[in-house]
C-alpha cells in the first residue's frame, strides 16, 4: 500500500492507493486540521487514530510521500514515518518536477500543491490543460501541450473572503454557503451567499475565458480540459460552463504519480 500525505493551510489529506503502477483508484483517504504547533508523538496519535478507525493496517503501508505548504511541521511528520513506521518518506520539493518546464520568474516560489496538480491533470486528461483549485486560496494554473507551466493566478478563497466579510462589517452574521435559487437575494442571508458564489462562479469562468483567448490558438482551444479540485471544487464546478472534470482528490493521484517516479 502507497501512502500520500498532502498537507494543506488548512487541512492534512492523507491519501491510500495500491502500489501497482499506474493505478490511480483512491482506496482510502482521511483528513485532519493542520496543526500550528505539534510534537511527533502527539501527530503520530492522531494519525493512529484515525488508521484504526478506518480499519487501516499501517504494516501494510510500504511507500511514502509528502507535500506541505506548511514546512514547519514537515520535520515532525518525516520524523513520526521513520520511528513509528520504519519509512523514510519522499518530501517533494520544486526540483522534482524535471517532466514539467516552468515558466515562472523564481520556480522555487511555486506552491508544490500546484506543481502536483498540473502533474496529475495531465496524466489523467491530457494536455494542454488548466486546473483550478478551491483550497484555503483559489488557484488558477495553465499547462500547454508540450507539458510546460505557463503561469496562473491566486486569488482569495471563498471562506477566506466570508470571514474577512463578517469580521470587517458590524451587522453581517456567519453563514454557510448555499444554491442560490436566483440570483437576487431576498434576505441578507441570501444577499451573502448569492454574492459569493456568483462573484466566484463566473468570475473564475471569465478568468478562464481569457486565459484560453490569451494563450491558445484557436485550432488548439476545443482540446484543452478543465479541471476543478479542492474541497469547494463539487459546490462550485458542478453548474460551471466551462469547466470539464471535477476531481476533489487531484492532488493525492498527484502524489501517486510522483511516488511511481521517485521511488
Amino acid at each position: 500500500m502507497n501512502l500520500t500525505i498532502d498537507v494543506g493551510n488548512t487541512n492534512i489529506v492523507c491519501g491510500f492507493f495500491d502500489d501497482k503502477k499506474d493505478n490511480y483508484e483512491l482506496k482510502h483517504f482521511f483528513r485532519m486540521s493542520t496543526p500550528q504547533l505539534t510534537t511527533t508523538d502527539e501527530f503520530s496519535s492522531n494519525f493512529n487514530n484515525l488508521l484504526k478507525f478506518h480499519k487501516l493496517d499501517s504494516i501494510r503501508i510500504k511507500k511514502a510521500i509528502l507535500s506541505s505548504v506548511v514546512p514547519s511541521i514537515n520535520h515532525n511528520i518525516t520524523k513520526m514515518m521513520n520511528l513509528y513506521f520504519n519509512l523514510n518518506i519522499i518530501e517533494l520539493n520544486q526540483y522534482h518536477f524535471e517532466e514539467l518546464s516552468v515558466n515562472y520568474d523564481k520556480p522555487s516560489d511555486i506552491g508544490i500543491d500546484r506543481l502536483i496538480n498540473l502533474t496529475a491533470s495531465g496524466k489523467l486528461y491530457g494536455r494542454p490543460s488548466i486546473v483550478v483549485d478551491y483550497g484555503t486560496a483559489i488557484t488558477v494554473d495553465v499547462l500547454s501541450a508540450s507539458n510546460q507551466f505557463l503561469g496562473g493566478l491566486i486569488i482569495p478563497g471563498i471562506h477566506i473572503s466570508l470571514e474577512a466579510l463578517v469580521s470587517q462589517t458590524s451587522n453581517l452574521p456567519k453563514i454557510e454557503l448555499d444554491y442560490p435559487k436566483q440570483i437576487l437575494g431576498m434576505s441578507t442571508k441570501e444577499c451573502m451567499q448569492n454574492g459569493l458564489y456568483y462573484l466566484n462562479r463566473l468570475g473564475i469562468e471569465t478568468i478562464i475565458k481569457s486565459l484560453i483567448e490569451e494563450n491558445f490558438s484557436i485550432e488548439n482551444r476545443k482540446k484543452i480540459q478543465v479541471i476543478a479540485t479542492g474541497g469547494l471544487s463539487n459546490f462550485m464546478a458542478e453548474k460551471s460552463s466551462v469547466i470539464n472534470h471535477i476531481n476533489s482528490q487531484l492532488s493525492l493521484i498527484g502524489l501517486k504519480i510522483m511516488l511511481e517516479r521517485l521511488s
